[in-house]
């Protein structure tokens, strides 16, 4: 089945977050945009989900666990789990990798209730490298069942994968995210490697009115965990 997404929206967990980015504004939005699978992920950090687990029992489409993580190199990778007790679990590892003597830059890194009130600011900041590089991130991902993406790999800058390293099979990741469909192919014609996998395009969203619409599509046999897995594995050559 064809399955609508967007699979990389920030909540105010993210401090580059717009304040409109509370959780009930977001699973708001993405119902009006009729959107069948979300996920959100954060900076460094999976502490949206308690709440977020809370909410969605009063929506019809498919939450999917995820963050995204700066790696020791200084780019992002986007990572994908499907169960709860997983990705806390992750969270709590994840957090023993960061550097908590670095304050926050951005602005305020916001924990929301299921009333999207504040119930807690991260004192360190989540805008940081973790000292795990991008073999032994993997490797931690891995052990709580995760995938592995990375994320908008043609981004300018020091956030994308491609600014690092050209070679993509050297690493044990499940798909790509490219910014811009319409980049796609000139990033084909360069870098051939990058048709074995399943290619995302997602908003990156940081407010509510930059979050997809129900454009982009991906073949699923079921919205679940499992059947995104399946579908990147297939996808994966």
């Amino acid at each position: 089945m064809k399955v609508s997404y967007d699979l990389h929206i920030h909540s105010v967990l993210s401090s580059c977050a717009d304040d409109s980015q509370t959780p009930n504004n977001i699973l708001n939005m993405v119902m009006l945009k009729e959107l069948d699978m979300i996920s959100i992920t954060d900076h460094n950090s999976c502490k949206q989900y308690p709440t977020l687990e809370q909410l969605i029992e009063s929506y019809d489409y498919y939450l999917m666990y995820g963050i995204e993580t700066q790696v020791k190199e200084g780019f992002h990778v986007l990572s994908y789990f499907g169960k709860f007790k997983d990705v806390m679990k992750f969270d709590g590892e994840l957090e023993t990798h960061l550097d908590h003597n670095i304050k926050e830059a951005y602005g305020a890194a916001q924990v929301c209730d299921e009333f999207d009130e504040v119930s807690e600011i991260i004192p360190y900041s989540l805008h940081q490298s973790i000292d795990l590089d991008l073999v032994e991130y993997i490797k931690l991902v891995r052990k709580y069942n995760g995938l592995v993406v990375l994320a908008h790999i043609n981004r300018p800058g020091s956030t994308g994968f491609l600014t690092y390293y050209q070679e993509f099979k050297k690493y044990d990741i499940d798909a790509i995210e490219i910014m811009g469909r319409e980049n796609e192919k000139d990033l084909e014609e360069k870098y051939p490697e990058i048709k074995d996998y399943v290619h995302l395009f997602n908003s990156d969203a940081h407010s509510v009115v930059d979050i997809n619409e129900a454009i982009n599509f991906i073949e699923l046999d079921e919205i679940s965990f499992e059947g995104f897995k399946r579908a990147l594995l297939k996808g994966k050559k």
